[in-house]
C-alpha cells in the first residue's frame, strides 16, 4: 500500500525572528519528501517585502525552493490588525486577540489547504490553541 506524501502547514510565531528558522525547517522538510504549506503573518510578509525593497506582491521567499523541485506553497493570513498597528505597545491587546481569534483564521487556511490537497491532517501541539481548532469540514 502507497503512503500519500506527507504535508506540513508550517506557522511561524508571528515574531520576525521566528520566521528564517521555520523557512529553513520547511525547506528542509521539503526536501525530504515533504509538501509544505507555509503561513506566513501579512505583517511578516510585509516586512520581508520592506527589507527587500520589493512591492509585497513580488515577495516568494520560496521562489529558489520551487524551482529547484521542492513542493512549497506560500500564503499570508491576517492577525487582525492593520500593519500599521504598534503590536509591541499594545502587546496585551495583540496577544489577547491572536488567542481568541486567530484559531478561527488558521481553521480557514487548514480546511481550505486540506480540500485542495484532498487529505487529512496531524499536527503536533506546538501551539496550545491548535488543539482546540474545530477543523471544520474534518471527518471524524
Amino acid at each position: 500500500m502507497a503512503y500519500p506524501k506527507p504535508h506540513a502547514i508550517v506557522i511561524p510565531y508571528p515574531y520576525q525572528g521566528h520566521v528564517a528558522p521555520m523557512i529553513n525547517l520547511s525547506i528542509r522538510l521539503a526536501s525530504r519528501g515533504f509538501t509544505i504549506t507555509f503561513v506566513q503573518t501579512d505583517l511578516n510578509h510585509h516586512l520581508i517585502s520592506k527589507a527587500q525593497n520589493l512591492p509585497a506582491a513580488d515577495v516568494d521567499v520560496f521562489d529558489d525552493a520551487r524551482k529547484s523541485g521542492l513542493d512549497i506553497r506560500y500564503t499570508t493570513i491576517s492577525d487582525g490588525f492593520p500593519l500599521e498597528y504598534d503590536r509591541y505597545l499594545n502587546f496585551g491587546e495583540y496577544w489577547e486577540t491572536m488567542f481568541r481569534d486567530f484559531p478561527d483564521r488558521v481553521d480557514e487556511i487548514v480546511v481550505r489547504t486540506m480540500k485542495l490537497a484532498d487529505e487529512s491532517l496531524e499536527m503536533p501541539p506546538f501551539f496550545c490553541w491548535l488543539l482546540m481548532l474545530p477543523l471544520r469540514g474534518q471527518q471524524p
